[in-house]
């Protein structure tokens, strides 16, 4: 899934480490509930999620930087292709 985008073996490590997060189990108590998934990969409280989204940003922004200018500013992203011919421009663009 990942090869065809370009990413290299960090971004398949990053991929693999936040598809872990996907189940999760509740405790109450004393009792443990079963196990079900999460709608989002990691709790929005979590202590990883700046550290995960700067590595996350980063490749993304190396592969696009590749075909397209990127400007990054904190959890902002511009993404932009000058060049007089729209037809020309849009495949260079397109993932």
């Amino acid at each position: 899934m990942i090869d065809h985008r370009g990413l290299d073996g960090r971004s398949r490590l990053l991929d693999i480490f936040m598809n872990s997060w996907k189940k999760i189990r509740v405790k109450y108590n004393s009792s443990m509930s079963k196990g079900f998934k999460l709608s989002q990969r990691l709790p929005q409280e979590s202590v990883l999620c700046p550290t995960l989204f700067t590595l996350f940003m980063c490749v993304i922004e190396e592969v696009i930087s590749r075909r397209c200018e990127v400007g990054l500013f904190a959890d902002d992203i511009v993404i932009w292709k000058s060049g007089a011919d729209i037809s020309l421009l849009e495949p260079q663009v397109v993932f």
